[in-house]
């Protein structure tokens, strides 16, 4: 069976220990499938959503060229938006999440997963809060 992104990053969501996704227990969604967009609204944090639908102009040796792109989000929940130390301790969380998975990935590109090899060049990762207000 061929490895997606998908199934990777929710691999790794299942097995982090501060994430532990589930499938009762949703903290994994990837955008781009119309199945788990509808889980959106059942999110335990912390969260990761996988986004693909992003891509970049390049124009290397005067060639333009369109590169997609994958966008990787680590959300968590602050209830109040003017405590400082939760917002502090929710960034703090998230970066821990961020670069954890930073290194699995570069590990798993050392280590030659296939699936890999050709994503993590494409990826624009980064830490996000979430509160009862919206986004």
């Amino acid at each position: 069976m061929k490895t997606t992104l998908s199934d990777y990053i929710e691999q790794l969501c299942r097995t982090h220990k501060d994430i532990m996704h589930q499938d009762d227990e949703m903290h994994f969604t990837d955008l781009a499938d119309e199945e788990q967009n509808g889980y959106a609204q059942k999110m335990h944090y912390p969260c990761v959503v996988l986004d693909d639908g992003d891509f970049d102009m390049r124009e290397p040796d005067k060639q333009l060229q369109l590169v997609d792109k994958s966008s990787l989000m680590f959300l968590t929940h602050v209830r109040d938006t003017g405590d400082a130390n939760e917002i502090r301790a929710a960034f703090a969380l998230t970066k821990q999440l961020c670069k954890d998975f930073m290194r699995r990935m570069l590990r798993d590109r050392k280590n030659g997963v296939p699936v890999m090899r050709c994503f993590l060049p494409l990826f624009y990762i980064k830490p996000q809060l979430y509160t009862d207000a919206g986004w």
